[in-house]
C-alpha cells in the first residue's frame, strides 16, 4: 500500500466525525508522507463560528502509518516533530485513541459501520 492509499482508507473512516482539510506543508515533506488537518466535526458543520489553528489536528501519514505533528499552517516553517507525548500507529482511530485526542463519540463513530457500503 502506496501513501496515499493509506492516507484515504483512514480518511475515509474518519470523515464520519472531522472535518478534513489540506495544509500548506504537506507539499514541502519528502514524498513518503501526506499531511493534512483535521477538526472535531460531530455536526457536520461546513463553518466554524470558533476558528482557531489549536482546534485542528496536523495529522501525517506513511504508507503503513500515521501520527500527529506540532505544525501549523500559520507558522514561517514547518514543524515536523511529533505532537508531545506522541508516536506513531499503524491507523488514524488508534493515534487518536491511544493518544486520548478524540472524544468518545469520534472513536465510536470510527467502528460504526451501518451507514457504510460495501
Amino acid at each position: 500500500m502506496d501513501t496515499e492509499d493509506n492516507a484515504i482508507e483512514d480518511i475515509a473512516i474518519g470523515v464520519k466525525s472531522y472535518f478534513i482539510k489540506s495544509s500548506k506543508w504537506s507539499t514541502t515533506l519528502p514524498g513518503d508522507r501526506v499531511l493534512v488537518r483535521l477538526r472535531d466535526n460531530l455536526e457536520y458543520d461546513e463553518f466554524f463560528a470558533e476558528d482557531q489553528e489549536k482546534d485542528w489536528l496536523s495529522t501525517v501519514f506513511w504508507h503503513n502509518r500515521c501520527g500527529i505533528y506540532n505544525c501549523r499552517d500559520s507558522q514561517m516553517k514547518c514543524d515536523a516533530t511529533f505532537r508531545e507525548g506522541t508516536d506513531t500507529h499503524a491507523t488514524l482511530a488508534y493515534v487518536l485513541k491511544i493518544h486520548e485526542l478524540a472524544e468518545p463519540e469520534i472513536l465510536k463513530r470510527f467502528h460504526d459501520n451501518s451507514k457504510m457500503i460495501f
